[in-house]
């Protein structure tokens, strides 16, 4: 199971812990999720052949999304929106009130874009990654 997904705290009594657990379920759910659509959308483009999770695959649309590109890549750009607002609900109490998901995105892409080496591992889990290192999850005070 990814690194972040486990940044959640302990479980046991309190609100604050059970907000913990909702926020991992929905992270975990999230993941689920988008591994799901990744069969359906594998088998519906006829792309078996292609790992649609892959950082290589992915980073195109993100990358034209921010540059603003209408016509360049719509489905990678909404594949890679998608994700990321995914991820970034899931991780929701570690991110900013006040932030941007385009901000959020610049963010992916500036640290994933800093490691080539990585292109060939999994999108969403970079993704999430680069979300904790820009904005760690606040400890329980029983993990100190």
């Amino acid at each position: 199971m990814p690194q972040w997904i486990l940044s959640f705290g302990t479980l046991g009594g309190g609100l604050a812990k059970k907000t913990n657990l909702l926020c991992a379920i929905t992270a975990l759910a999230l993941f689920g999720a988008s591994q799901v659509s990744t069969v359906f959308t594998t088998a519906a483009f006829g792309q078996g052949h292609v790992n649609i999770n892959t950082a290589n695959y992915v980073m195109p649309g993100c990358r034209s999304f921010l540059a603003r590109s209408k016509n360049e890549d719509p489905f990678l750009q909404g594949r890679c929106f998608g994700l990321v607002d995914g991820i970034a609900l899931g991780l929701a109490k570690c991110l900013p009130t006040d932030i941007t998901l385009f901000q959020v995105m610049r963010v992916v892409v500036q640290y994933i874009d800093s490691q080539p080496a990585r292109l060939h591992e999994d999108f969403r889990l970079l993704a999430g990654e680069a979300m904790v290192k820009a904005w760690p999850c606040p400890r329980s005070s029983k993990e100190m």
